[in-house]
């Protein structure tokens, strides 16, 4: 497993990893602290997350059952639930103009993610669909890879300041990887309809999204460079 997989997939198995520890309640404390930067919280397993929107009147809540749904900081009340809920281990981040949210869904073993991106608009959520799909089909026509190749891991890593662009990491999987296992790509998505507008070589993606990068791949790629 390459030390990109590691970091990534102890990030989000943070709370599978102590799924069975007596002291389950104290697991869920972890909840909605932040990821491996400040940009992304974390969504454990079996636990009630919450995570309040920049503006302070929304929560995003991703309960015990992986429901997702919007509440109403202010009392709690219920404004929307997505029709379709997501497995922990997972992160998620809003949007700065708080209409929006992705989560990196770990499909409950955190080994893998899957994004889904969100937006809040007149009491409903709605998922913008395709997105994986959009950019993994990008990374294996880039890459070139074996037609039997699995697609891509997909990571959002954060919002751009305007709130208008989701930067990603795209990664190969370990297995039946498409290329080399642990190559990645940074991608920039437009939000409102998941084009691919900037792809980032991997050299690229550290230089540009150091801060917002798994510690561990930012070490490989330092000790890569000559």
């Amino acid at each position: 497993m390459s030390k990109v997989k590691i970091a990534l997939t102890y990030a989000l198995c943070l709370g599978v990893c102590q799924a069975f520890a007596p002291a389950i309640a104290q697991n869920c404390a972890l909840s909605g602290v932040p990821s491996w930067s400040e940009s992304l919280k974390t969504v454990l397993a079996d636990c009630d997350n919450r995570i309040v929107s920049p503006n302070g009147l929304l929560v995003l809540r991703i309960d015990a059952t992986g429901a997702v749904q919007v509440l109403e900081q202010s009392g709690h009340k219920l404004l929307a639930q997505a029709a379709q809920g997501v497995e922990p281990p997972a992160s998620a981040s809003w949007s700065p103009n708080s209409d929006a949210f992705f989560i990196n869904d770990g499909e409950g073993s955190g080994e893998t993610s899957e994004l889904r991106l969100y937006f809040v608009k007149d009491g409903k959520i709605t998922e913008l669909k395709g997105v994986q799909r959009r950019v993994a089909s990008l990374y294996r026509r880039r890459i070139k890879c074996a037609h039997d190749a699995l697609d891509p891991d997909v990571w959002g890593l954060r919002w751009t300041p305007d709130g208008q662009y989701v930067d990603l990491l795209v990664e190969a999987t370990i297995h039946q990887p498409c290329g080399q296992s642990g190559s990645f790509r940074g991608m920039r998505v437009r939000a409102r309809d998941a084009k691919v507008m900037e792809v980032l070589s991997e050299e690229a993606t550290v230089a540009r999204w150091s801060a917002w990068l798994p510690q561990e791949l930012k070490i490989r790629e330092d000790q890569s460079t000559p």
